[in-house]
C-alpha cells in the first residue's frame, strides 16, 4: 500500500489558514460549470438500522474493481475510493495501474459515488486535470495531505473534499485541531481509524459539521463504527458490512440526535436573550441557534426581525440603529425583562459548557463577518461556534476570512433540487442545514451517503420532535429543548465503564454502565455484554483485555453502548459464569455526549479476522 509521508505540522495549518480566502474565492466560470450533475443513484441497505452508516468500498485490487463493477445491478457501496496515479490511471496497492480513471469513474458512476484518493502533487494535478475535463460534480477528493485536498478544492470548487487523518501521521491529539483542519482545507468529512473512531471524536466532529468516516477490518470494526456513531464505514468487504446491517430485525436508531435550541429556550424565556440560551443548555441543549445582526455603528446585537417590535417594548430597523440606540430598549416577550445582548454578551453564557453556538447571519451586510472575527479572536472562542446562513456572499466572506469556522447553508434542499444545489455544498464548503419536511429518503440517500449530516428547521414542537427522531434526522432544530431530556426512556448515550482487574469476560455479563440524559444528569444502570473481541499481546505477562459493546433496555428503548474495555487481572473478582458481573478494581466512567445503537442482533463473540482474503 502506498503510504503518505505527509505530517501535520502547527506550522502548515497556519499556511493553510493565511491562504484560506485565496482558496475559496469561487471563481465564476467554474462555480457555474457544473453541466455535467449526474448524481449516483446509490443503494440502500435492507436493514431495521434507522439513519445507518454509508458505506464506502476502498478499493485497493483489480479484483475489487472487478467485484465493484459485477455489484451495480444489485447490493453495492454508496461510494467506492479509487486511487489515482499521475498518469489519470486507477491504481492498486502496489501503484498498479488497473484501469483509467475515466473508464473507471463513468462505469460506476450511474450507481455509486466515485470517491477519488491522491497523495502527491502530481496525483491531485492529475485528478484536477480530469475533472476539469469531465465536469465531474458528484465525487470528492480524499487525501491524508490536507494541502492537496485544498489545492483540488480550489481549483475544482464543485466538488467535495474527504480528509484522511492517518493514525501514524504527527496529528495533534486534539479534537478541534481535526475540525479546523479539515475546515481549513474545504473537507465536509473526516476518515478514522476504527481505534481512532471513538464516540467521543465522532460526537465532536459530527456536532461541528464534520461527518466521520471509520475504517473498518474486520465485523466488530463494523459494529464499533455503528454504536459509536460514525456516519460512514469504509470497508474492503462491502457485502459482509451490509450483513452486520441486515441483521437487524427490528427498528433501531444508529446514533442519538443533536438537540439545537432554536433561538434559545423560546417557550419559557426571551428568544435570542442570555437567559434563554443559559436554560436551554441546562435544559439538555448540544446547541444553541441565535440571530446575529450589524448595528449602524458595527456591533453584533442578537435579534432575528428587522424590526424590534415584536419582541421589544420599541420599534425600529435594529440595522439603523447605534449600539446604545438598541439597549434603551429591552425584551418583553417574557419575564423578566433584560436588555437586547450583543455577541459579546451571548458568549458568556457558553462559557464552562460543552453547548455549541450555531450563530445564524440575519443579515446581508458582509461586514458583519469581519466583526465576528474581531470578537471570536478578541474572546478566543473558536471551539464552539459554527455558522449558519441564507445569504451566498456571506457564506463566502466566511471562507475568505474564518476557513477555520464550520459553516451550513440554510436554503431549502430536496429531492427535485439537489442536482442544482448540490454544486453549492462544494462551491461555499459548507453543510445543509434545512426545512424539517424532509423525507428519511431525503436524508440518507441524498446526504448521508455524500457524507453530509443532515441538520433540519424547525420542530415548532414536542410532536414534531418525536417525529424527525423516528427518522433518524441527526440535527433537530426545535423549539422545545426541553422535550428530549423530559422523556423518561430518553437518554443521550449509555456509556460502560471501563473495568481493570477482571479474571474474564463472557456474553452474557452483567456489566456496569452509565445513562447519561440530555442535561447530563447520569443513573448507574446494569446492561449485558453482548459483543467481545478479545485483545492483548504475545507477552505471557500481559492479561491482556477485551473491547466490548453491552446492551441496556430502558422501556421500549434499547441502548448499545459504544465500545469500551475490560482489562484482565488476578485482582479482580471471577466474571466467567453467564449471568455474573464484572469484578472490578478501578472503574473509569466516560461520561459525555456520545451516540448509541438499538442492537437487535443476537450475542457474538468476534475476533480480529478480515471479512474475506481473495488477494
Amino acid at each position: 500500500m502506498r503510504k503518505s509521508k505527509f505530517f501535520v505540522t502547527s506550522a502548515l495549518l497556519a499556511v493553510c489558514l493565511a491562504f484560506g480566502g485565496a482558496f475559496f474565492s469561487v471563481p465564476a466560470a467554474q462555480a457555474h460549470a457544473a453541466e455535467n450533475v449526474l448524481l449516483s443513484d446509490t443503494y440502500q441497505a435492507e436493514t431495521s438500522l434507522i439513519n445507518p452508516p454509508t458505506v464506502i468500498f476502498d478499493v485497493k485490487s483489480a479484483p475489487d474493481l472487478t467485484e465493484l463493477r459485477s455489484s451495480l445491478t444489485g447490493r453495492r457501496p454508496g461510494s467506492a475510493i479509487l486511487h489515482i496515479s499521475a498518469q489519470k490511471n486507477v491504481v492498486d496497492e502496489d501503484g498498479n495501474a488497473i484501469g483509467t480513471l475515466a473508464d473507471t469513474v463513468n462505469s460506476i458512476r450511474a450507481k455509486v459515488i466515485p470517491i477519488l484518493a491522491v497523495e502527491t502533487a502530481p496525483e491531485a494535478e492529475a485528478l484536477i486535470s480530469y475533472i476539469r475535463e469531465s465536469g465531474l460534480v458528484d465525487t470528492a477528493v480524499l487525501s491524508s495531505d490536507p494541502v492537496l485536498v485544498k489545492s483540488v478544492r480550489d481549483a475544482c470548487p464543485n466538488i467535495r473534499g474527504v480528509l484522511h487523518i492517518r493514525s501514524d501521521a504527527a496529528w495533534s491529539e486534539s479534537n478541534y485541531e481535526y475540525v479546523r483542519a479539515a475546515s481549513l482545507c474545504g473537507a465536509g468529512v473526516v476518515m478514522l481509524s476504527a481505534e481512532e473512531a471513538t464516540w467521543e471524536r465522532v460526537t465532536y466532529l459530527q456536532s461541528r459539521f464534520k461527518a466521520v468516516w471509520a475504517i473498518s477490518s474486520d465485523e466488530f470494526d463494523d459494529i464499533g463504527a455503528i454504536v459509536n456513531g460514525a456516519y460512514g464505514i469504509v470497508t474492503e468487504d462491502f457485502s459482509a458490512t451490509y450483513d452486520v446491517f441486515e441483521s437487524f430485525t427490528e427498528p433501531v436508531h444508529a446514533r442519538m440526535p443533536f438537540n439545537v435550541a432554536h433561538r434559545g429556550l423560546q417557550m419559557q424565556y426571551n428568544e435570542n436573550s442570555v437567559s434563554g440560551t443559559k436554560a436551554a443548555i441546562e435544559a439538555g441543549a448540544t446547541h444553541v441557534e441565535l440571530d446575529g445582526k450589524l448595528t449602524k455603528d458595527g456591533e453584533i446585537v442578537m435579534m432575528h426581525d428587522d424590526d424590534i417590535r415584536r419582541t421589544t417594548n420599541g420599534e425600529g430597523n435594529i440595522e439603523s440603529m447605534t449600539l446604545a440606540e438598541v439597549k434603551e430598549y429591552s425584551l418583553i416577550a417574557h419575564s423578566p425583562e433584560e436588555k437586547i445582548p450583543t455577541l459579546t454578551e451571548i458568549l458568556s453564557a457558553f462559557r464552562f459548557s460543552d453547548a455549541i453556538l450555531v450563530f445564524e447571519i440575519k443579515t446581508k451586510n458582509t461586514a458583519l463577518v469581519t466583526r465576528l472575527k474581531e470578537i471570536l479572536d478578541k474572546e478566543n472562542f473558536y471551539e464552539n461556534i459554527v455558522v449558519i446562513a441564507f445569504d451566498y456572499p456571506n457564506l463566502e466572506e466566511m471562507r475568505r476570512l474564518l476557513p477555520e469556522i464550520p459553516t451550513a447553508d440554510l436554503n431549502s434542499y430536496s429531492e427535485k433540487n439537489f442536482a442544482e444545489m448540490l454544486p453549492k455544498l462544494g462551491q461555499y464548503s459548507c453543510a445543509v442545514s434545512t426545512n424539517g419536511s424532509s423525507t428519511k429518503e431525503f436524508n440518507e440517500k441524498y446526504l448521508r451517503d455524500r457524507g453530509v449530516i443532515g441538520w433540519y428547521w424547525t420542530q415548532a414542537d414536542g410532536n414534531a420532535v418525536d417525529e424527525a427522531f423516528e427518522k433518524g434526522l441527526t440535527g433537530l432544530t426545535n423549539n422545545v429543548a426541553d422535550h428530549l431530556n423530559q422523556k423518561a426512556d430518553i437518554y443521550r448515550v449509555v456509556m460502560g465503564q471501563t473495568v481493570i482487574g477482571a479474571k474474564s469476560a463472557s456474553i452474557g455479563d452483567r456489566a456496569p454502565l452509565t445513562a447519561v440524559r440530555y442535561d447530563g444528569e447520569t443513573v448507574d444502570v446494569i446492561g449485558e455484554v453482548v459483543y467481545l473481541r478479545a485483545g492483548g499481546s504475545d507477552d505471557p505477562n500481559d492479561s491482556g483485555f477485551y473491547s466490548v459493546i453491552a446492551k441496556y433496555v430502558s422501556g421500549d428503548m434499547t441502548y448499545y453502548t459504544p465500545v469500551f474495555h475490560v482489562y484482565l487481572g488476578s485482582g479482580g473478582g471471577g466474571i466467567g459464569s453467564r449471568g455474573g458481573c464484572f469484578g472490578v478494581v478501578g472503574v473509569s466512567s466516560a461520561v459525555a455526549l456520545s451516540s448509541f445503537l438499538l442492537l437487535a442482533a443476537g450475542a457474538l463473540v468476534l475476533t480480529a479476522k478480515r471479512h474475506r482474503s481473495k488477494k
